[in-house]
């Protein structure tokens, strides 16, 4: 799929289309929501830059040769290398489950499906120690996407989502304190700060 159009001399980005089913819009390009032939900013339900919710393993056009592309950089046929990568998986797991239930705001549901994802994941890990090749060629990207494909069926979206809000927080209070600052050293505005008890 081409990212960008080329009509004469200018390059366009493609419309947004209507979701294709079983995705949440990312990457459907199949029925225009906007009536012109450019992308419009208020048009309604713009899903540009949302992923699928089953991610695609489509090859990537611009491999040269795509059939001896391997993308896992760490061979986990070493078994050293397999023992590492499993007891690092295994040890933070527990540190993964509670991001995960905090980023769904700490429920009972949320917790339930965090010990459930646990459950599953361990068990697992337990089969690929028995048998590494139990689900095909077994590559640290592989053991990766399974951990996050567990996440999903569990209907975790982002384990990670509570730290993310967290940092962006963090950064806007601090861009927010450096501008008023800048403004103050400037003399363009004084700053009054009242403390209430």
């Amino acid at each position: 799929m081409e990212k960008f159009l080329r009509k004469g001399t200018k390059i366009t980005a493609p419309v947004p289309m209507t979701p294709a089913a079983g995705t949440t819009g990312l990457g459907g390009f199949d029925v225009q929501l906007s009536r012109g032939s450019s992308l419009r900013s208020n048009a309604s339900a713009l899903n540009v830059g949302v992923l699928h919710l089953v991610p695609t393993l489509d090859v990537f056009p611009l491999l040269e040769d795509p059939k001896t592309y391997e993308p896992n950089t760490i061979d986990l046929a070493d078994p050293s290398e397999l023992e590492y990568w499993f007891t690092i998986l295994s040890e933070h797991l527990p540190d993964l489950v509670d991001k995960a239930v905090a980023s769904e705001g700490r429920t009972d549901d949320a917790k339930r499906r965090g010990d459930a994802f646990a459950r599953a994941f361990s068990a697992h890990l337990a089969r690929l120690i028995e048998e590494a090749a139990a689900y095909g060629k077994l590559g640290l990207a592989n053991l990766l996407e399974m951990r996050e494909e567990c996440l999903r069926e569990f209907q975790f979206v982002d384990a990670y989502r509570s730290i993310k809000q967290r940092y962006t927080l963090f950064w806007i209070m601090l861009l927010l304190s450096k501008l008023a600052f800048s403004y103050y050293e400037s003399g363009d505005i004084k700053i009054n700060f009242q403390c209430e008890a």
